[in-house]
């Protein structure tokens, strides 16, 4: 059961997965209660290491209190089972006092795993298939989680080498298996684990040199079998070097800007290149975090739902980050100065246990070797930690939490940690109790973790819905979702999602205040979450006409909110500018158009939209400035000959807007909008009779078309033909009742007949 879950690591699909998550508590439960009851039967319990475990249940404490005050109280749910699990299994494997070989058997079985998975990403380099082209990573998800389990193999699998047995076989064997452990770190092209691994093996080195004399002496007996190991790490490398395509040279040959491309052809050259200055890049915005919540933090494993708001867009406008690539940085950002200190006085205290018990006399050879490696892999991941997200993986934190449990265990031996042992009857009813609750207990939290998995696959059932078109099923799906877990705020929003999709579809008015209701309450859950903000503008956008125009102060606010929480996911300066100009609202439109331009986001239409805003702004002039780079002649942009029309009509260049609008016209399109461009344009010249003409022609092709109506209203009662402009006016009052002007001017018109 421990093995399977040493083994998980390669299998985690991603950050936040209900799944997987939900898996693996399970089997670390049972890990955990297996012991639990074991250790009830023998009636005795040992816990080494009294004093450093209050910085383990202080840390616990915070990350429990910090769902109180979380920005998203379901994602700090996720994480306190993370972090709660890790806990359990560091103190269930305390308590189970294994023996030696037992630790051995283990450490056995993670090896023929990472030797496997070592050969596959090693031919993953060679010979293609790999996820992520020329980078090893095996069957886990990214190459640095795969280099992150080769650095805590990597040290006890060398002093297993070193210490083993003197035969030649088992010599060259464990020679070629540190060789292509150190090869497939190398290809997984992960400099922080690449960093981390030096670090660990000098402070092995360091340590193990200056606490234990019996290093020094195996060290002189095996000269000659290290001074191989250095020859081959050397001829390793120059291979590697020599063989690998150019583009694999990540670590060695030097990684170039592959994160930082600047976007579209009018952004300015960013000359960063990737590697550690991205990382400075993402710890700036971790730091900007962190500067809002010092003390108490933003929650638990809500870091990638405040993190967007000060993402820095100009290098990463199409990233999506989770992590902060810094542990530390990130335990800050989620629970503060508060729950960050507890952790670092926890993970201090087992590796201080750790070096006080290299070289003390209660240990022998085989257990200081193994206490050495466990020490050295515990520290390069720690230290790998601090450029990446290993504190975040399950897989991995239950490896560090096994390594952990078994060095404080071999320090308890050697004398150097203090034990707390506590006994009790183990027969008779009070053994059988504690059986009971025990089980009990495993049986109500294992339904706790159930829970919420079985909650999202009823999630996951209403989003295939949505996505197959069928609002109302995706609806019901939603409903029962956030009775079963209210306090999810992507239930909730998702709900809103599906509600608007049905009103869009149906029109019924009863939606609409279910719609208001779920988005806003999805914004309470979750206030850092830029969708509810987003689909509430949609709205208000979507249901037009009064309503639109009474809300538009605020459609511009739920705008502007969604784009400054997220700025950059889905929402880009384009589709937020384009709906603050459908609001009314073409003057905050424009700063975000013309970003749009500069980016190069969606370049024509970007443009298009710019100028439009720019038109109803009663800035014709620019306007037609920023179609000139992409306007053409001719009838093959009707779009923008349209446009350009327009313009040039509010300039008072009728002719040249006349000549614009017959290329529009010429071009396959929407007949009757442009004949009635070209009607009010000749409207405007005085031309009343052609104008008459072309809005007669705008009818024929959509006797339906308000626009073309109220044409033909003004230019008859231009001509003094009031009961005409009367009945016209009358149709297109009736096509479209928002008119309201007309119904003053109709009555008007026929008392004046």
């Amino acid at each position: 059961m421990a093995a399977a879950l040493l083994l998980l690591a390669p299998f985690d699909p991603g950050p936040y997965r209900y799944g997987f998550i939900t898996a693996v508590s399970l089997l670390a439960l049972l890990l955990v209660l297996v012991i639990a009851r074991q250790v009830l039967d023998e009636g005795e319990v040992t816990i080494p290491g009294r004093r450093l475990h209050l910085a383990a249940l202080a840390f616990l404490a915070v990350v429990v209190l910090s769902n109180l005050y979380a920005v998203d109280r379901a994602l700090s749910r996720y994480g306190t089972v993370l972090y709660g699990m890790t806990l359990g299994v560091l103190y269930a494997l305390l308590a189970a006092r294994w023996p030696w070989a037992a630790w051995r058997r283990l450490f056995q079985v993670l090896l023929a795993f990472s030797t496997a998975a070592s050969v596959h990403g090693i031919a993953q380099v060679y010979l293609g298939g790999g996820a992520y082209g020329p980078r090893a990573h095996s069957i886990f998800v990214v190459p640095n989680t795969f280099a992150a389990l080769l650095v805590l193999v990597l040290p006890p699998l060398a002093l297993a080498w070193l210490g083993g047995p003197p035969s030649p076989w088992r010599r060259f064997g464990g020679l070629g298996l540190v060789l292509l452990h150190y090869a497939a770190l190398l290809l997984s092209g992960s400099r922080g684990a690449w960093i981390g691994g030096v670090g660990g093996a000098l402070a092995l080195l360091i340590v193990l040199t200056w606490r234990w004399g019996g290093f020094r002496e195996m060290v002189r007996a095996n000269r000659g079998w290290l001074a191989a190991l250095g020859v081959m790490l050397l001829l390793v490398t120059a291979v590697l070097l020599r063989t690998i395509p150019s583009e694999s040279r990540v670590i060695l040959g030097g990684r170039t800007a592959e994160l930082l491309q600047p976007v579209g052809p009018e952004a300015p050259t960013v000359a960063v290149p990737g590697g550690w200055q991205a990382r400075l890049i993402m710890w700036g915005s971790a730091w900007e975090v962190i500067r809002r919540q010092p003390i108490l933090g933003t929650g638990i494993a809500t870091y990638h739902q405040v993190y967007p708001q000060f993402m820095n867009t100009r290098f990463f406008p199409n990233e999506v980050h989770f992590f902060a690539h810094n542990d530390y940085l990130q335990f800050w950002a989620e629970v503060g100065a508060l729950g960050t200190l507890p952790l670092l006085l926890f993970l201090g205290a087992i590796l201080l246990a750790g070096l006080r018990a290299v070289g003390a006399p209660g240990l022998g050879p085989q257990e200081q070797l193994a206490l050495g490696g466990a020490l050295a892999g515990a520290v390069g991941l720690l230290l790998h930690s601090g450029g990446d997200f290993n504190l975040r993986v399950p897989g991995l934190l239950l490896l560090f939490a096994g390594y952990a449990a078994f060095v404080l265990q071999l320090a308890a031996r050697a004398g150097v940690l203090s034990v707390h042992r506590m006994a009790w009857a183990a027969e008779g009813w009070a053994a059988r109790r504690g059986q009971a609750v025990v089980t009990a207990a495993g049986l109500l939290l294992a339904l706790a973790l159930v829970h919420p998995y079985v909650v999202s696959l009823i999630n996951q059932r209403g989003i295939a819905r949505l996505k197959a078109g069928q609002p109302e099923e995706a609806a019901r799906a939603f409903r029962l979702a956030t009775r079963l877990d209210p306090v999810v705020a992507g239930y909730v929003v998702n709900l809103g999602g599906a509600l608007l999709a049905q009103y869009r579809r149906t029109g019924q008015g009863r939606l609409l205040v279910e719609v208001e209701t779920a988005l806003r309450r999805g914004m309470a859950l979750s206030p850092r979450d830029d969708a509810p903000y987003w689909l509430l503008a949609q709205l208000y956008l979507v249901h037009g006409g009064e309503q639109a125009q009474a809300r538009q102060a605020e459609v511009g606010e739920l705008l502007e909110q969604a784009r400054r929480l997220n700025p950059g996911r889905h929402l880009s300066a384009y589709q937020v500018g384009r709906a603050l100009l459908q609001a009314g609202l073409p003057d905050r439109a424009i700063a975000l158009l013309r970003e749009a331009v500069r980016r190069g986001e969606a370049p024509l239409q970007a443009r298009l939209v710019l100028a439009e805003a720019y038109g109803r702004t009663g800035q014709p002039a620019e306007g037609l400035a920023v179609l000139q780079p992409i306007a053409r002649p001719g009838p093959d942009q009707p779009a923008v000959r349209y446009l350009t029309g327009q313009l040039l009509r509010q300039l008072g260049r009728y002719e040249e807007a006349l000549a614009a609008f017959r290329d529009a016209l010429a071009a396959p399109g929407p007949q009757a909008v442009v004949r009635v461009e070209i009607g009010r344009t000749l409207l405007g010249q005085g031309r009343v009779r052609e104008a008459e003409a072309e809005f007669r022609e705008a009818l024929a092709a959509n006797p339906r078309f308000v626009p073309a109506l109220l044409g033909m209203g003004w230019t008859a009662l231009r001509q003094g033909r009031r009961p005409e402009a009367a009945a016209a006016f009358r149709r297109a009052l009736t096509e479209d009742p928002s008119q309201g002007f007309l119904r003053e001017l109709i009555p008007a018109l026929e008392a004046s007949r």
